[in-house]
């Protein structure tokens, strides 16, 4: 059974321009087991990576992406919060409760298949699919939960909207697509 992690932390990378962002965002989510659950972008050109997990492994996640960006020359800042408040939620625009790593063995998100069940188009499916394990798919990285969206029939959001969206807004429009609110 997954449980909440205790040693939860925060971590945060600053860049100046897409290019680095991105390249600290490979480069933190191949470093570590972490959930880069969102890049926020502001007007001149900042993106910030949020990225949680437990403490250690966040620290090697900010450590390598602030690296990465820094090769780029796009480094603004870097910075990990050990066991945050659940009250920067408010601020951050998104859950901060992360589950366990994947064991081996576990379920995917649909007990009996790999992908979502079929949905008529056009219209949500009269009932919602009761196998679906949404502690599953709530504890996905966001470029799993991108793809998993992807093969969702008539998802209301499509291309560049779906490889922007954040996880809180990927699991809305999953919902809203099965007929699940």
């Amino acid at each position: 059974m997954q449980g909440l992690i205790k040693n939860k932390a925060l971590g945060l990378i600053e860049t100046v321009g897409l290019v680095g962002a991105i390249e600290a965002c490979d480069a933190a989510a191949k470093a570590a087991n972490v959930i880069v659950s969102a890049a926020e972008v502001t007007d001149p050109a900042l993106v910030t990576l949020k990225i949680f997990g437990e403490l250690a492994a966040v620290q090697a996640a900010v450590n390598s992406g602030a690296q990465a960006a820094a090769r780029v020359g796009q480094l603004l800042s870097a910075h990990v919060i050990p066991n945050p408040d659940d009250n920067l939620e408010v601020i951050m625009g998104g859950t901060m409760k992360i589950r366990a790593p994947k064991v081996p063995g576990d379920k995917p998100p649909f007990a009996a298949e790999t992908r979502p069940p079929e949905v008529s188009p056009g219209r949500p499916s009269a009932e919602p699919p009761g196998d679906i394990d949404w502690n599953r798919i709530e504890s996905m990285k966001v470029t799993q939960l991108r793809n998993f969206a992807r093969s969702i029939p008539n998802l209301p959001i499509k291309g560049r909207e779906i490889s922007r969206a954040d996880k809180v807004t990927l699991i809305r429009e999953i919902r809203r697509a099965l007929g699940i609110q």
